[in-house]
């Protein structure tokens, strides 16, 4: 009898024995759990599938402003954005029905102060013990900050993106290697071109005018130096062959090649603007042709022909001032017109 008592006990403490490191185990996994579920940087929530709280950690309460006791009587579709419950939905399903491993969403929650905040929330599931099937665990991760960021780079986009389309100024864009990936509608009406013809197609290298009065060695500045270049074109539209120009015209044109950089000042785009001067130097022509033309008539009179500037300062003085003041017009312009006249006694002292 003493023996089987002796066994009995014996098989007990084995037992005992064998069940407190497991029990140990189990403390310590609960422990684990409990310090990376409180002490995450991201919001930790699980839900049943009525999207009811089961557990909540302390940053998912920060980041909504209640306290857990509050959150907890909610549920994830009652702080959902309305817009966004249906995404949220979708979500939890997919995840529920393809056995996908994880989803991830952006949508907004509604905090305590009635604000909405921009999150990123990651759902999966994960089986539980305690008879109730399984739960969604989502992590949530503010990017407020992030989105308010990429709203204003948004924003400055289309602010230039409508200056470039809007400028009455030629304005077409490259990438690194000098191909054109977009043109506005100043630049595609004045080089006479469409849109299809340009981008990804004209090349600022390949260029057969650009070549043939070696300019590509200056352009190359812009792409490998990242310098700002300005160069004059005597630019016959007519000799462009590597792709379709409607414009045959010859003009005179002044192009600005701005690089765009990233932070290492690596040049990812060249901005390209170009002004026609075609006017401008046929002015300047007709300007000269019509000064030359004016110096040959007045050195052909006897009479004296001369300018003055609006202060009086002699500019221009026929060769007959030899003959008639025995002064040569070099020794004349400068000087003060009427001071040069009473000089000669034109005038009455």
């Amino acid at each position: 009898m003493k023996n089987n008592l002796d066994k009995k006990q014996a098989s007990e403490f084995e037992d005992m024995s064998q069940q407190m490191p497991l029990e140990g185990e189990i403390r310590r996994s609960e422990s684990w759990y409990r310090y990376l579920f409180q002490s995450g940087v991201m919001g930790i929530a699980l839900s049943d599938e009525n999207y009811n709280f089961v557990s909540i950690n302390s940053r998912f309460c920060n980041m909504l402003g209640y306290t857990e006791d509050e959150l907890v009587d909610k549920t994830f579709i009652d702080i959902t954005h309305p817009d966004d419950v249906k995404v949220s939905r979708a979500a939890v399903q997919k995840v529920k029905g393809e056995k996908t491993e994880f989803i991830r969403i952006e949508n907004r929650y509604l905090k305590k102060n009635g604000q909405f905040i921009y999150c990123q929330t990651t759902v999966s599931e994960i089986p539980v013990d305690d008879g109730k099937g399984i739960y969604n665990l989502a992590i949530i991760e503010d990017i407020s900050e992030r989105k308010k960021a990429e709203d204003k780079l948004h924003s400055q986009a289309k602010f230039i993106d409508n200056l470039i389309e809007s400028s009455a100024l030629s304005t077409w864009i490259s990438d690194e290697n000098g191909t054109a990936i977009r043109a506005n509608p100043a630049c595609l009406e004045f080089f006479g071109a469409k849109a299809e013809e340009v981008v990804g197609k004209y090349n600022i290298f390949k260029d057969e005018v650009l070549i043939k009065q070696g300019l590509i060695s200056e352009l190359r500045k812009a792409y490998e130096k990242a310098e700002v270049v300005s160069v004059f074109i005597d630019y016959n539209f007519g000799e462009v062959k590597h792709v379709s120009v409607e414009n045959a015209t010859h003009k005179v044109i002044k192009s600005i090649f701005t690089p765009i950089t990233d932070n290492n000042g690596k040049v990812l785009n060249v901005v390209c603007q170009t002004m026609d001067l075609t006017e401008i130097k046929k002015a300047e022509s007709e300007l000269i042709e019509s000064e030359e033309k004016f110096r040959n008539m007045t050195e052909q009179i006897s009479d004296i022909i001369f300018l003055t500037d609006d202060k009086g300062l002699l500019k221009y003085i026929s060769p007959a001032s030899i003959d008639i003041f025995g002064y040569n017009p070099q020794e004349m312009e400068g000087q003060l017109f009427m001071k040069f006249l009473k000089k000669l006694k034109f005038l009455k002292q």
